[in-house]
């Protein structure tokens, strides 16, 4: 897209509260007044990528005025995980002159992550952000793509960064994993793969010998693997169980993105000590927006405008983990935590376990025979993008927060690149 038909649909100035991606959903659904039933609604003209809103506007203007339903995973509006849902809802609204509006209903009241296909597909949610980790084997593909993960590096912003963008690539590119989507009738609108995976512990954690015993809260089937492979004992805990579990030492350590602690309720207060990898890492989950059945009603123009709207999602999705990764150094300080690289060892042991847990996917026919290389290459060209653009890492984790540049227009040429070479090809037609 241009700058000038960019700008033409959104401000370019973003709220600096975090938003979490992990924890926020949103769900579209016709109500009265709204688009009505039958096939007939998806069709109509289309719109090219790059009009301007006022094309847009002109398209839809025999649609009737539609309320969209945004079920939020958050607590309340005051949540500072809310932002991502208030900018999308508001650039919606905008490009489509007011045709599309959003409602919005707080913590998963409509349908929570282990019933929410099932809403997708019936109708009683249209759209919504989704974490396919919490059922894998209704999403085997997806889990491989998590085992995967753990062979991409960590660093505070640039690796981050590759890893989204070509993890991101990779799943779009596949289609049996666009397929195990697309067979339960929800259609992908964007495949944001979580920021770096931390072990946070009540201690200091960092050799072999660290690890031996300790008990560690896990969120996938493939951190579950990595940590049986540092002699470490896997839990499977829900996230409001979290906090209390280390404070009363039930747990020692638990695995988390950094957004996820900073909105997990006090975590970091009681287990402030940060380990991180490099080479390799922690599995982190993937995290998608899908479109179910009211989505796939909607008129062409429709899905495009909303499609469209991936960009600046996929733009505040990044900015809110590097606000996460500035707000955890913060807190690690306040807390007398620290900030700790795993050892060489760690590491060894960690990249072979992954190596095994992806050739055990391969196998199975879920991933690509040499998608490890397909990775490589892959974060090798992102980095390069990366880097290009002045995003490389000008310092560590442990002082995000004093040189990370938060200004959102510092992040628009990488999400455009981003957007258009990884989720354009798949815009609706």
């Amino acid at each position: 897209m241009t700058t000038s038909a960019k700008k033409s649909f959104h401000s370019t100035r973003l709220r600096s509260a975090l938003a979490s991606a992990a924890v926020a959903a949103v769900t579209l659904s016709a109500c009265a007044g709204g688009i009505g039933g039958g096939s007939q609604q998806s069709e109509g003209e289309g719109v090219p990528y790059g009009a301007t809103a006022e094309e847009y506007r002109a398209a839809l203007a025999d649609m009737p005025e539609t309320t969209l339903t945004v079920q939020a995973g958050t607590q309340s509006p005051e949540s500072i995980s809310a932002n991502i849902l208030e900018r999308l809802s508001a650039d919606v609204e905008e490009a489509s002159g007011g045709k599309i509006r959003f409602e919005t209903h707080q913590a998963q009241t409509i349908a929570p992550y282990p019933e929410l296909d099932a809403a997708l597909a019936d109708g009683r949610v249209d759209i919504a952000f989704h974490l396919p980790n919490f059922t894998p084997s209704s999403f085997p593909v997806n889990s491989a793509f998590i085992a995967l993960s753990g062979l991409a590096p960590s660093s505070p912003r640039a690796s981050d960064f590759a890893a989204t963008a070509a993890i991101s690539e990779l799943a779009w590119n596949s289609d049996a994993y666009v397929e195990e989507f697309e067979s339960k009738g929800l259609h992908l609108l964007d495949i944001s793969p979580s920021a770096t995976f931390f072990s946070m512990c009540t201690s200091p954690v960092e050799e072999n010998s660290d690890w031996s015993g300790k008990q560690v809260r896990v969120a996938s089937a493939a951190n579950e693997k990595q940590v049986q492979a540092l002699s470490a004992v896997p839990v499977s805990l829900t996230y409001l169980e979290i906090y209390e579990a280390l404070q009363r030492n039930t747990i020692d350590c638990h695995l988390s993105s950094a957004l996820g602690a900073v909105v997990g309720g006090g975590v970091v207060e009681v287990g402030p000590h940060i380990s991180y990898t490099e080479e390799v890492g922690f599995a982190r989950p993937n995290q998608v927006l899908l479109g179910g059945a009211g989505y796939a009603e909607l008129p062409l123009a429709a899905r495009q405008l909303i499609f469209d709207q991936m960009q600046q999602y996929f733009l505040e999705f990044r900015l809110s983990d590097m606000e996460s990764h500035a707000e955890l150094a913060r807190l690690v300080r306040e807390n007398d935590g620290s900030f700790n690289p795993l050892g060489a060892e760690v590491e060894a042991d960690l990249r072979e376990a992954s190596e095994q847990l992806v050739q055990e996917q391969v196998e199975a026919d879920l991933l690509d025979e040499d998608i490890a290389a397909q990775l490589s290459e892959g974060l090798l060209r992102w980095n390069a993008v990366i880097e290009d653009e002045g995003l490389g890492d000008d310092g560590g984790y442990e002082d995000f927060d004093t040189w990370h540049d938060d200004d959102p227009a510092a992040l628009e040429p990488f999400a455009q690149r981003a957007f258009e070479e990884i989720a354009l090809p798949h815009r609706p037609e």
